[in-house]
Parts: C-alpha cells; sequence; structure tokens
C-alpha cells in the first residue's frame, strides 16, 4: 500500500482497496500527487490488533500543484514539507475496508504558507 502512495501504479487501488473505497481513493491519490508530485510517506511505527493496522506516518515532498486544504485551496508553493499523522486501517480479506485519520493538518498548512 505504501508503495501506492509513494508514486506507484495507481491501478493497484483496486487490490488494495475494498471496492467501496477505490473511487475515493483514486481521486485523493490523484489530487495529491498534482499537489505534491514528490510526495512520500514514511512508517515510523506499526501496530496490528484485531482486524486492523495502525501506522504512524511521517509525510513530506514538495508543493507544486493545488491542494484542498481544510483552510481552503492553497496555491503551488514550491515550498517542502513535513508533517506526522496516524493512519487506522481495517482489513478483512486482505483488502483496506475502513480506514480513520488524523494528520496534522495546522503543521501543513502553516509550513505550506510559510
Amino acid at each position: 500500500m505504501l508503495a501506492l502512495w509513494n508514486g506507484g501504479d495507481a491501478d493497484a487501488i483496486g487490490e488494495i482497496y475494498a471496492p467501496e473505497y477505490v473511487d475515493e481513493t483514486r481521486k485523493e491519490l490523484a489530487q495529491l500527487r498534482e499537489a505534491f508530485p514528490d510526495q512520500r510517506f514514511e512508517v515510523e511505527r506499526e501496530l496490528h490488533a484485531d482486524g486492523a493496522i495502525v501506522l504512524c506516518l511521517r509525510w513530506h515532498g514538495t508543493h507544486l500543484g493545488p491542494f484542498a486544504s481544510p483552510l481552503g485551496e492553497i496555491g503551488p508553493t514550491g515550498r517542502r514539507f513535513s508533517t506526522r499523522g496516524i493512519e487506522i486501517f481495517d482489513v478483512r480479506d486482505d483488502r483496506i475496508v475502513g480506514i480513520r485519520t488524523a494528520w496534522n493538518l495546522a503543521s501543513l498548512v502553516a509550513q505550506l504558507r510559510g
């Protein structure tokens, strides 16, 4: 899954996510790749429990396209960023069937705006 978000083949979405998440994930991936074409996610910690995978992640890249932030769209700034987040994936039959996320978007927006 991490390879997908780090620039891998977008066609793999259907092999990783349950059908109800494929379209939404494809859209989000395209938006993030446009905003941050060199984005990378690194796992800092990984936990497995009761059919769930918890990833503590660091996300970094360069802001080269429009980004739809919670505070509105931010046009490309060329600035580098690095922020942390947690994603919890519910997995059944080797596919993601549920997702919960928490990212430090305040830090991200502050870095993009300078």
